[in-house]
């Protein structure tokens, strides 16, 4: 699991990548401690530190590096308390080696030449990364030995000064750093300034002290006095406190009496209108129930009203049926009498033949002709009887069929109409059912 300070020695490591590169391999790829196992990413940070240093190598050559820097320029000794194995140094997933060897290059980095560079790449990163490096870097400065105690950095105060750096640099008056160890030491001269100052008037109080002794057995006596006297108010006050407390006592009682007796009212005013409420429901449900039955019974009629209406466009269907059978029987006459007037052409041919025969066999002169019944005399009557049946069946039958069809629409659309309020009414029966 990646702990906080992980994150944030990979965004210190992060900050050293040059302008135009920071989203760019292999500094983009810095997102863990696995990631720093190659040794790549960490020699083009430390170049950044020490310019004479190696440009390549294991991490094992970037700590022995880090070793004789600390000791050279720094006073501090990285020695086998806080050095990383040879062996695990080198494993990929060795993270408390790398951690550790990323701390001292903290360390190294915060305290090196370019050290307002740093401080300023610090102070660009997010606030808890700042947070936990200036953390570690004040742990680690206060648990390295010194190699030198005649250093400016080797005692407690040089150590703190160089850490204070980065608290220094966050000032209102600017963010440049300068050079801790003097300014530092400066601070301790006046330290010891104050604690002399601090001592004589340590001095002066002691006097005043051992003036005040003589005060104190005249107050002592003063005081029995005074607690004897306070003893006996403070019996007086116990016994007003109860009796106060005994009327506080009944003034509750009272209190949470009248406030149970307001909530039973409350409840009751809350059930008569939940009853009141229910009551006027109940009464505007009976009047919706019965203009609902009201309606039904009038769909209801109308509904039968429809079905003797269907019933009579049933009868006048049957009565359609019937005319058309009729029509049938009067088209077969029809194709009858036709025949029979296709047959009359060849009658009539026989008819002039059988005259001339005739003529020809009697004696009468040829002016005198023998008068017969005229074949067409027969079919005239016949065709005019064609005719008007033909006519009547026509006129009959298209009245009726228009005033059939007129009707049976009308119905459709009528019943169709009543049995949606029908439907509509049967809705709202059900509706006033679940209300109920």
């Amino acid at each position: 699991m990646e702990e906080p300070l992980d994150g944030a020695l990979c965004a210190f490591i992060r900050s050293f990548a040059p302008p135009g590169q920071q989203g760019q391999e292999p500094w983009c790829g810095v997102t863990s401690l696995d990631s720093l196992t190659n040794g790549v990413v960490l020699f083009s940070a430390w170049r950044m530190i020490s310019p004479d240093g190696p440009t390549t190598g294991s991490l094992w050559d970037l700590w022995e590096e880090l070793v004789d820097f600390g000791a050279e320029w720094l006073k501090l000794d990285f020695g086998p308390k806080h050095s990383a194995n040879r062996l695990h140094v080198r494993e990929p997933s060795a993270g408390v080696q790398v951690r550790q060897l990323l701390t001292h290059l903290l360390c190294c980095a915060v305290h090196c030449n370019r050290r307002a560079e740093v401080v300023g790449q610090i102070l660009g990163l997010e606030e808890a990364h700042q947070l936990e490096l200036k953390l570690r870097i004040e742990e680690l400065m206060g648990s390295l030995p010194p190699v030198a105690e005649s250093s400016e950095t080797s005692s407690p105060l040089g150590r703190r000064a160089l850490v204070s750096g980065l608290h220094s640099c966050q000032s209102p008056e600017g963010h440049t750093a300068t050079h801790p160890s003097a300014e530092h030491l400066m601070g301790y001269a006046d330290l010891r300034r104050q604690h002399g100052e601090l001592m004589d008037q340590m001095g002066e109080a002691l006097q005043r002290v051992e003036a005040l002794e003589g005060e104190k057995g005249e107050l002592k006596m003063k005081c029995e006095a005074m607690e004897i006297e306070l003893r006996v108010k403070g019996e007086a006050v116990l016994r007003m406190q109860a009796n106060s407390a005994q009327a506080a006592s009944r003034e509750s009682e009272s209190d949470e009496a009248i406030r149970s007796l307001q909530r039973a009212l409350a409840e009751k005013e809350r059930l008569l209108q939940q009853e009141r409420a229910r009551a006027a429901d109940s009464s505007e449900l009976q009047r919706l129930c019965d203009e609902a039955q009201a309606e039904a019974a009038e769909a209801r009629e109308e509904l039968k009203r429809a079905e003797a209406k269907l019933m009579e466009l049933a009868s006048l269907r049957r009565q359609l049926k019937e005319v058309d059978v009729s029509r049938a029987a009067e088209l077969e006459e029809r194709m009858e009498l036709e025949e029979r007037a296709r047959a009359l052409p060849a009658l009539r041919k026989e008819l002039a033949a059988a005259r001339q025969q005739l003529a020809s066999a009697t004696d009468q002169p040829d002016g005198c002709p023998l008068v017969l019944p005229s074949s067409s005399e027969q079919v005239t009557p016949l065709l005019d009887q064609q005719a008007r049946l033909k006519a009547e069946v026509a006129g009959v039958r298209d009245e009726q069929i228009v005033e059939l069809e007129t009707q049976a629409e009308a119905e459709r659309v009528r019943a169709k109409s009543l049995t949606t309020q029908l439907e509509e009414e049967h809705s709202k029966t059900r509706v006033l059912d679940d209300r109920r």
